[in-house]
């Protein structure tokens, strides 16, 4: 009843805004009603969920919780017309805890355990089905397991557009000031017989040049990606589509070999340009303290006679792919290294390429120790010193090691020299490494 004095006051006032306003006392009592009739209504649905969801004062949870009623806002869009026709945002990306006192209830993407995951939910649910929603959010959207509820949602819709953006830095930033990688979906809302979803891939440009002027213009493409995964891949070309699938085709990955036996290697969980990983600990020290291992060091389970092949892998191209592929383009996770697909199993029953692997990565922590930096850092809780490792000399042996993992995921050459020259042009840049440590 409620629901329909306000919309009822709204068409009175909405006449009124479209007449000559030749009686101005018409059309102001016509706004004085609709604001009246709004007020009444939100009052009753205030004390309503307050009921049902607070143990507050209804005062304090009033100002603390702010309840906004879309239907009773928006009577005639939501009830009248089922909903927005575009809905576009940039919401917040603020972690959530059900401890600060507000409590959320009933969102699929409750684990998600972010507010730009519920906005995206509550924005799939005030749009009707033919309309089109765009967001600028984190790229941890489809560069993290844990927002899998809501890329689910995203997915679920008639056409799905999702380009990714490096801005942490390295070496241009999307938002001047702004250190975050993020991703732009675009999607068309209805209930399709087969969901379309086009990818770009990670797309990073150097700050104060063209590059950036010409960002979604000319640099910017779409990939159709119907490759099947956890999280949706960051895609941009049919050929980097068809060596995906190929490294799907493997049956075993990392997590096939993990904890098999307790020796272990160390890799760097955070990836510029390049995936660090070692036989030993690099050397780590802060001032009057003893040399300890770097939180930035992880340590990852190997079979002893794995270890020189499993750094000669991370250290690949192919795995870089992978990384840029899966990953939020910053942080090397657990997930990012257990999910790569490749069977040491057969690799053992080629002697070629296992012999190939093996000599590679002690090359690889070989000409890594011969280039190392001793270098000392003044951080902001002391000085630091530790060796620093420039990847980048290393390159011809790494394009080795993936001539040797060309034959076990049978690439063409084509795709071989695509995987050796990806992302190239800011691999081979100046390293910036110095702040990688704590």
């Amino acid at each position: 009843e409620g629901s329909e004095k306000v919309k009822m006051a709204f068409n009175i006032f909405k006449d009124g805004q479209l007449s000559d306003h030749s009686d101005y006392n018409n059309f102001k009592n016509g706004k004085k009603q609709l604001e009246g009739e709004l007020k009444i209504l939100n009052n009753k649905l205030n004390l309503l969920l307050h009921k049902q969801a607070s143990g507050l004062k209804y005062d304090n949870w009033l100002t603390s919780h702010k309840p906004f009623h879309w239907f009773a806002e928006f009577y005639e869009i939501i009830h009248d017309k089922g909903g927005f026709d575009v809905v576009i945002g940039n919401p917040p990306y603020v972690q959530y805890s059900d401890k600060t006192g507000y409590k959320l209830k009933n969102y699929k993407t409750l684990n998600c355990k972010n507010l730009y995951a519920f906005c995206i939910e509550r924005s799939l649910e005030i749009a009707n089905s033919h309309s089109f929603i765009s967001m600028i959010v984190p790229i941890s959207l489809i560069g993290s397991n844990r927002m899998s509820e809501c890329i689910n949602l995203i997915q679920k819709q008639q056409s799905v557009w999702i380009s990714n953006y490096s801005g942490d830095t390295h070496p241009g930033t999307l938002f001047t000031g702004v250190q975050q990688n993020t991703s732009i979906f675009i999607l068309s809302k209805s209930k399709p017989e087969k969901s379309n979803l086009f990818t770009s891939d990670f797309l990073r440009f150097n700050d104060g040049t063209d590059e950036r002027n010409y960002l979604f213009t000319s640099t910017l493409k779409y990939c159709s990606n119907d490759v099947i995964s956890k999280t949706v891949l960051k895609i941009g070309s049919d050929i980097q589509k068809s060596i995906i699938r190929k490294m799907f085709s493997k049956n075993n990955s990392f997590k096939t070999y993990e904890q098999t036996e307790t020796n272990f290697i160390y890799y760097h969980d955070v990836v510029h340009y390049w995936v660090k990983s070692f036989y030993d600990a690099p050397f780590f020290k802060r001032a009057n303290e003893k040399p300890s291992i770097s939180s930035h060091y992880k340590l990852a389970y190997s079979p002893k006679n794995l270890k020189n092949q499993i750094v000669a892998v991370l250290a690949s191209n192919i795995f870089y792919l992978w990384y840029l592929s899966k990953s939020n383009g910053r942080d090397f996770s657990k997930d990012d290294l257990l999910e790569f697909c490749i069977d040491f199993d057969q690799i053992q029953n080629d002697e070629s390429i296992s012999k190939m692997l093996k000599k590679t990565g002690d090359n690889f922590i070989s000409d890594l120790e011969k280039n190392k930096v001793r270098v000392r850092y003044n951080k902001k809780n002391g000085i630091v010193e530790y060796d620093q490792y420039w990847v980048t000399k290393s390159k011809p042996i790494i394009d080795e090691i993936d001539t040797a993992l060309a034959r076990h995921y049978g690439f063409t050459n084509e795709e071989l020299d695509f995987i050796i020259n990806y992302d190239i042009k800011y691999r081979m840049g100046k390293e910036l490494e110095s702040d990688d440590e704590e």
